[in-house]
């Protein structure tokens, strides 16, 4: 059976890199597409176009975008309500990077510019007990990251699932409705690479975070996004 999976595209990758890597949906559909049978649906709220409705689809993502929770955009109050209202029809939502920074911020988190700077390139992540009823006894993983903001506050209905030194809240699952993660599985390395490259032009981090953050995607790094999708697919597919 085909699960119709909407994807809101929250931000779009920098020009230069968009015709050798996509945009955000074109990672999610190439990330996705080999596990179960969905059929995808962009919506561009940056050039709002708000699904009219959380039934449209039958699960959602939402993805990174370089926006914060916290800024006054004109999509960012109605995204909030949209996936209040999906948690309440109960529709599986999955939020990545910004998405689970929104979903947390909605569900009665706090978000904020963290003050331990920008994370890049491939972060260890340690994958709690519960997380591991959810990716199939997995203990770690090595993916990529691409942020400065976190959450500080989980909400209440908030079960962590993911967690590193750098980011204490990583990871939730809210029932059987929600399912968040701050990494990006979607990136490819070669993706990363030239994000963090682009980023240190345009607003570098110290020079050995940047270094350190390149050293971890030279060469032939451990990235275990793979090892995720059969769960986040089956959590898409409402499968549980």
């Amino acid at each position: 059976m085909t699960t119709r999976v909407g994807i809101i595209e929250t931000g779009r990758p920098a020009p230069n890199l968009i015709g050798q890597y996509g945009d955000y949906p074109h990672m999610f559909m190439h990330l996705l597409s080999g596990e179960r049978e969905m059929q995808f649906t962009a919506y561009s709220v940056i050039d709002t176009k708000m699904p009219a409705s959380v039934k449209d689809q039958q699960a959602w993502i939402i993805t990174g975008s370089p926006a914060g929770v916290y800024d006054n955009l004109p999509w960012i109050k109605p995204l909030m309500e949209f996936v209040i209202e999906s948690a309440k029809q109960k529709i599986p939502t999955l939020g990545i990077c910004f998405g689970h920074q929104l979903m947390a911020q909605a569900y009665g988190g706090q978000v904020v510019k963290s003050q331990k700077g920008r994370g890049i390139g491939v972060h260890s992540y340690e994958i709690t007990a519960h997380g591991q009823t959810y990716f199939g006894n997995i203990k770690s993983a090595h993916l990529n990251a691409a942020h400065q903001d976190q959450v500080v506050q989980p909400p209440p209905d908030a079960t962590l699932l993911l967690q590193s030194d750098f980011c204490n809240y990583a990871g939730f699952a809210y029932g059987d409705y929600g399912l968040s993660i701050q990494p990006h599985p979607e990136y490819s390395v070669g993706y990363s690479r030239e994000l963090v490259k682009n980023w240190q032009k345009l607003d570098p981090a110290p020079k050995a975070v940047f270094d350190h953050a390149m050293q971890s995607l030279d060469g032939n790094p451990s990235v275990d996004a793979t090892r995720l999708v059969p769960a986040l697919s089956r959590f898409l597919a409402g499968v549980h």
